[in-house]
């Protein structure tokens, strides 16, 4: 992979963008990263319950004897068969590596494993007296932190246009929401890390019509506004 000459701007300092933060600037590219609120963390940061995951040496030490059919058998049931199979079997073969990369690539615990709601063995990980939302998110902050001369951190600020020539992303206009200021950035990569669109029925009925009388997450802080404009672009 060649290095961008722009930098990749990543929108969104939950869980998604600021492990993709993390991994763009291990590889030495050069990242904006912009959010609405006055600080990182976005939703996942309120995370209480723990992280899902199969075969994991957690799991080991307890003993507890777990398979990834009887996980995905567990999440298609827990999501009214209605979900996308693809995507489950993708959460469910994926999830020892994602569990292994956030106890020795990232430094979270992770050393107790319970069992929640829907699952039908101990799989829900997090770490012993914190929650494990802050733990994941301050843990991925400090790992940042040592790649801060190719970071660019935009809090207070939204973008409020997207600039595309000949179908290819050029740019895009940021707000500073504090100083209401319009800055412009150029790029050619933009890493859409704002969540889904569980906060505005407008674009349930939209985009998933049949999923509009099932259960919505509603969070104030969700950019309906950025999610609109990348699918419109």
């Amino acid at each position: 992979m060649s290095q961008p000459t722009l930098p990749v701007v990543v929108v969104g300092s939950g869980l998604a963008g600021l492990t993709s933060v993390y991994k763009l600037l291990e590889r030495k590219i050069p990242v904006i990263l912009i959010d609405k609120m006055d600080k990182m963390g976005g939703n996942s940061i309120k995370a209480s319950s723990g992280i899902n995951g199969v075969l994991t040496s957690t799991q080991k030490q307890f003993g507890i004897e777990d398979s990834v059919q009887g996980f995905f058998e567990d999440t298609k049931k827990s999501g009214g068969k209605i979900g996308d199979l693809n995507l489950q079997q993708k959460l469910v073969k994926e999830s020892t590596e994602a569990i292994r990369w956030l106890q020795q690539d990232i430094g979270v615990p992770l050393d107790l494993v319970n069992r929640l709601g829907g699952h039908s063995q101990r799989r829900t990980h997090r770490s012993s007296n914190i929650p494990p939302g802050f733990e994941i998110i301050s843990k991925l902050k400090n790992k940042i932190v040592e790649h801060e001369e190719n970071l660019k951190l935009l809090l207070n600020s939204q973008i409020v246009d997207i600039d595309i020539s000949n179908g290819k992303i050029i740019g895009l206009k940021v707000l500073d929401l504090i100083n209401k200021h319009e800055d412009y950035i150029k790029t050619n990569q933009i890493v859409m890390a704002t969540g889904g669109f569980g906060f505005s029925e407008e674009l349930i009925k939209k985009y998933r019509p049949d999923q509009i009388n099932n259960f919505r997450i509603h969070q104030k802080n969700k950019t309906i506004k950025q999610f609109t404009q990348n699918k419109n672009g």
